[in-house]
């Protein structure tokens, strides 16, 4: 915070919310951008994965990645991920990317997405919106883990749901789509989880152990 006095009698706060920050070092063909508190992602392929480092846990009481604007997540309310034009799309969310962006609200993926990689957003305690694009394919484990989400739409296009994909959400209800395989504790600990709605053909893959997927409830 930085504070401009005029005459003694008026003080000014400048906050990061209101600077722009800018940056290009998220992928081969990846930009962002953070301005009034919506950091908004341009580019094509993939956005990189980055590292999560909680070796200060117990002392901070958090974790914290390398992705460049986790910096500034205090300040992130809304996400936008955005293709560079309609023949030059993102298609992977790398792991770990928009994790413990615990200030993020809303999220906005465009079509063209089809791999959300292991804890891509996981952690993102606040979040409350988010859309998943007809051309999603895999939600990697716990790729959208320990949300405020209350619903969320699976599209048809989903073939994979991985490890404790949505674990620790605030999910009321759940849809499966058809022909999908899920893996184990995708939706344990969500406490307000009521529903679960199976389409036709789906696997189920716990590797051999006797994994609970929901909540006591279900």
């Amino acid at each position: 915070m930085k504070k401009l006095i005029l005459m003694g009698f008026l003080t000014i706060s400048f906050s990061v919310r209101a600077q722009i920050i800018t940056g290009d070092t998220c992928g081969d063909d990846c930009s962002w951008r953070l301005e009034n508190g919506v950091l908004t992602v341009t580019g094509s392929g993939k956005i990189k994965g980055y590292n999560r480092d909680c070796s200060n846990l117990e002392s901070t009481g958090k974790c914290t990645t390398d992705a460049p604007w986790f910096d500034y997540a205090e300040n992130i309310e809304k996400v936008v991920i955005q293709n560079k034009s309609d023949n030059e799309k993102f298609e992977t969310i790398g792991h770990n990317a928009f994790e413990d962006m615990f200030y993020t609200k809303e999220i906005i993926l465009p079509e063209g997405i089809k791999t959300i990689e292991n804890e891509a957003f996981h952690s993102n305690v606040a979040l409350e919106t988010i859309n998943l694009p007809n051309t999603l394919e895999t939600i990697s484990n716990w790729g959208l883990s320990s949300t405020n989400l209350s619903e969320i739409n699976i599209p048809d296009s989903v073939t994979t749901i991985g490890i404790a994909a949505f674990t620790a959400s605030s999910l009321q209800s759940l849809n499966i789509p058809n022909g999908a395989t899920i893996y184990g504790r995708i939706c344990d600990s969500c406490e307000q989880l009521e529903t679960v709605v199976f389409g036709e053909n789906i696997t189920i893959d716990t590797d051999g152990e006797n994994i609970p997927f929901f909540n006591e409830k279900i």
